[in-house]
């Protein structure tokens, strides 16, 4: 898109609506209620395509926008005459309010029947709904109450029927509950200490201690006692601590080798790492000699260079003496 149809674009967008567009607007949106009630987006889109296919002046943008501006002039002209739940028809309202509804919403009675017919609110008039009041605040008192009263209102809220009684098959239930409840209310016999588990009145807790050995006399006898195994003898305490004492020598030799083995560890890797400093200081130093060396002779050489040329220089410059001499 080029830099100048951008301000034509946005002009097209701005300018006003025509008769006869709108007319054709609105004949669609009456034909394809259905479409309506779904995506704005998708439908807008589809108004464009077959509606207004050869006119760039109107965009699905352009539709949308319109949209929006109809159904807001439409609920506020509703709002004259109570904003009911159902279809309003033209004759059931008086000319006053009409005519201030129409102000308000030049197409509101197609909007009316577009919007309202879409999401499936039936006819007011032939639901039996009265006729709506010339008050612009709505319906009085007496028609709210007819209207809650009537079979059917705006949002097709049905009164739910009475739930059905139980099936016979629940009331042996029914009459268990009422016969236990009738005899909690006229008290329960009590029952024995000992089937309510009430152990303080017949249990002895002072000949619990001789339990024990009440029980063990008929299962073991003496014989059977001398012939049981005999516990192992607790060691003296010499034995103890001489136990202890090796356990102690066991553990300090254990704790020598130990500290032998590190100091053995440590001398090896720092006897390690000072070959390695002594290797690599050597080899510093034989470099360094190396250079030395390489400069002295390249010294020595440019010296022996100097005196050689200075000495031809000097030759030459006898040798030309003689020569203009002898001339």
């Amino acid at each position: 898109m080029s830099e100048a149809t951008k301000p034509n674009m946005a002009a097209n967008k701005m300018r006003p609506w025509k008769r006869d567009e709108v007319d054709a607007l609105l004949t669609w949106m009456d034909e394809h209620k259905e479409i309506v009630r779904g995506k704005m987006n998708k439908w807008c889109q589809q108004v464009k395509d077959e509606v207004f296919e050869h006119n760039d002046d109107i965009q699905w943008t352009k539709i949308k926008d319109k949209y929006h501006n109809m159904r807001r002039q439409w609920l506020n002209a509703r709002k004259l005459c109570g904003a009911p739940e159902y279809l309003i028809k033209e004759g059931d309202i008086a000319d006053d309010v009409r005519s201030k509804m129409v102000t308000k919403c030049p197409n509101f009675f197609r909007l009316e029947e577009i919007l309202v017919l879409s999401q499936g609110v039936p006819d007011g008039s032939a639901s039996g709904y009265p006729q709506i009041a010339d008050e612009a605040s709505g319906a009085t008192g007496s028609d709210e109450a007819f209207r809650r009263q009537s079979g059917t209102n705006a949002t097709f809220r049905v009164p739910l029927a009475p739930k059905p009684l139980r099936s016979e098959g629940v009331e042996p239930f029914q009459k268990q509950f009422a016969m236990f409840s009738a005899a909690t209310s006229q008290g329960l016999p009590a029952r024995p200490a000992s089937e309510r588990g009430d152990y303080h009145e017949h249990v002895d807790f002072n000949g619990m201690a001789n339990m024990r050995h009440t029980n063990l006399e008929p299962l073991l006898s003496p014989q059977d006692l001398e012939l049981a195994p005999r516990k192992r003898p607790r060691t003296s305490s010499p034995e103890r601590e001489n136990g202890r004492s090796n356990l102690d020598e066991n553990s300090l030799e254990a704790r020598l080798l130990r500290s032998q083995w590190q100091f053995e560890q440590r001398m090896t890797r720092q006897l390690t790492e000072f070959q390695e400093r002594f290797a690599k200081q050597q080899s510093d130093m034989q470099k360094q000699l190396s250079e030395q060396q390489v400069q002295f002779f390249d010294n020595c050489l440019q010296t022996q260079v100097n005196i050689i040329t200075d000495a031809v220089s000097k030759m030459k410059e006898l040798l030309l003496a003689q020569l203009a001499a002898t001339n």
